[in-house]
């Protein structure tokens, strides 16, 4: 306790790791890529433009190719996961899936006009084990909408 209050400090020691220290101890979490916004000046800084490059393109890559495609974020409330998928209203702060669409957008128009394209998008919010539709404007959950049907 640091003056009555509890601290924890976490340190991001790799791309692939977390030191999280607390009560004088240590733990270490492995992962398969930790992406590090806390501090521009830290050598692991994400940035979204990182996220894109490192996540997007592939995701791009697969979607041009036919495949379906899915950006699952998944965390702590406040830990991120808008700001990785959606960013802020700035050309550098675009998140993950506006420059993917982008990108998308961007390919369909180098397209021959005999191409077929289609995109079918989706959004939906996970919270509390309640699934719900972000594109259906009441409340109701997509499951009580087919009862209403």
């Amino acid at each position: 306790l640091n003056g009555g209050q509890p601290t924890l400090c976490v340190a991001c020691p790799s791309i692939q790791s977390l030191d999280i220290t607390g009560g004088g101890k240590t733990q270490r979490f492995s992962y398969d890529r930790v992406y590090w916004s806390h501090n521009k000046e830290h050598p692991f800084f994400a940035t979204q433009a990182t996220l894109y490059e490192e996540i997007g393109k592939s995701m791009l890559k697969h979607a041009l190719n036919g495949y379906n495609t899915c950006i699952f974020a998944y965390g702590q409330t406040g830990s991120g996961k808008s700001y990785s998928v959606l960013g802020q209203d700035t050309e550098e702060g675009r998140g993950l899936l506006p420059r993917v669409v982008q990108g998308l957008f961007e390919k369909f128009e180098t397209m021959p006009a005999s191409c077929e394209r289609e995109c079918v998008v989706s959004f939906l919010e996970i919270y509390n084990e309640q699934i719900r539709d972000l594109f259906c404007e009441d409340e109701a959950s997509p499951a009580e909408n087919e009862k209403e049907r």
